[in-house]
């Protein structure tokens, strides 16, 4: 037991610990005596309802005086002489979970700007869809683009193009950080922030006007000064759409009637912009192709 690399428990039918390893009594900043002298309870959350039971294999976690550790349990039973007792093998998982937090992150967010990205946004509104309660708020879908990004892109490059993308960005997180408001990178030069609990359109249309204004402002990337502006549409579930393709086929033929309008502005998304945007095929995008 002294040479164990992972926590070591003995405990009794009763949920006392008879026995522990020294990394046991290390992790948890506990002496031997001490951990003898609580109960199972004091330490795990799972481990004692899967006492008398057969073999189990689980995650759970330890707590400690300052701290609380992810482990894997190997939890057996035992029978010393006549009493029935249990052998629990812990393995400290905290590298394997930052691991997956680490992979989950990157899955959900853009490498480039650490914005949530398409798949997080999709996940975000089912979430909102199935939790939204019965009173009469609405939730802002709202596109943005930025107007002659290509231009730049191809003028000064691609890493400053990279750099740009970076800092508009944080201008929009800046100028849209607060409440509860959901920004993401769709792709591209395309933003999307998702607007939650909205009373009224105009409240959508005064955020819109704040990112118009905020983008007017110059960037500076490697000594250039830079002028950019963003064509923004707007659609607003549930009234434009109950999903998330619809949201976005809306927002997008509202963002491309503000670049009709002349661009560095917002539109709001009417039925007959739809009616206008059937005329233009290279606008009707299949569904299924919008989102993964």
């Amino acid at each position: 037991m002294e040479q164990a690399g992972d926590s070591f428990f003995l405990l009794g039918s009763d949920g006392r610990f008879t026995d522990v390893n020294p990394i046991a009594c290390e992790l948890l900043e506990y002496s031997k005596d001490e951990l003898l002298h609580l109960n199972v309870e004091r330490i795990f959350s799972s481990l004692p309802g899967k006492l008398n039971q057969a073999a189990a294999n689980f995650e759970d976690v330890m707590i400690g005086k300052n701290t609380a550790i992810p482990v894997d349990i190997n939890l057996r039973p035992i029978q010393i002489g006549k009493n029935q007792m249990y052998f629990a093998f812990c393995r400290d998982i905290r590298a394997k979970k930052r691991d997956q937090a680490k992979i989950q992150h990157m899955a959900y967010h853009d490498a480039l700007t650490n914005l949530p990205n398409r798949w997080y946004i999709r996940t975000y509104l089912q979430q909102y869809i199935e939790n939204k309660d019965t009173t009469d708020s609405k939730l802002g879908f709202i596109l943005l683009d930025l107007d002659y990004f290509k231009v730049i892109n191809d003028s000064l490059g691609h890493e400053a193009g990279d750099l740009l993308l970076m800092e508009v960005a944080k201008r929009l997180q800046s100028v849209t950080g607060n409440r509860e408001n959901f920004l993401a990178r769709f792709g591209g030069d395309e933003f999307i922030l998702l607007v939650p609990q909205l009373i009224s359109d105009e409240e959508a249309s005064l955020i819109c006007e704040k990112i118009t204004m905020a983008m007017l402002e110059p960037f500076y990337l490697s000594g250039h000064r830079v002028n950019i502006s963003t064509s923004i549409g707007i659609s607003l579930y549930p009234k434009h759409g109950d999903n998330l393709n619809t949201l976005f086929k809306h927002s997008d033929i509202a963002m491309f009637d503000s670049k009709e309008q002349g661009r560095s502005g917002y539109s709001l998304y009417t039925p007959k912009m739809k009616q206008q945007a059937n005329e233009r095929l290279d606008l009707e995008k299949p569904a299924n192709l919008i989102f993964p």
